[in-house]
């Protein structure tokens, strides 16, 4: 009995590690998914990794504008210091479900730091 007690421990532990906080005090919302060259790849629809992104930019004070292309969403923004950027999800339909390809595309040169703290907030696995 004390052994299966330790296996449900460790369990819930591993499943408290991939649900996790964020350092704002906002709720964790990782994904599974794989870094690309260009971006990431990740394991959600779009609308939800939307959804996601559109939250990441609101706490880093952000203003977000929504747009449909084809089938890709684009999401504009800009930062304090007047660099802009989109945010391009693009929806990638495999036999196991949606999968969501995520890329940064910065007008006049990136700024590292917003890029990082944008795809950071997505917690994608490496």
């Amino acid at each position: 009995m004390t052994r299966v007690k330790w296996m449900v421990c460790a369990v819930g532990i591993m499943c408290l590690s991939l649900t996790g906080c964020r350092s704002d005090g906002g709720t964790w919302q990782g994904f599974l998914g794989v870094a690309t060259e260009d971006g990431q790849v990740l394991v959600a629809s779009q609308d939800t990794v939307a959804a996601s992104v559109q939250a990441s930019l609101s706490g880093l004070g952000l203003m977000a504008s929504v747009t449909r292309d084809g089938e890709d969403l684009r999401i504009a923004s800009k930062t304090p210091t007047g660099k802009k950027f989109t945010v391009v999800l693009t929806r990638q339909k495999t036999p196991d479900g949606e999968r969501t390809h995520v890329r940064v595309e910065w007008e006049n040169g990136a700024d590292a730091e917003t890029h990082e703290k944008i795809m950071a907030d997505l917690k994608v696995k490496k």
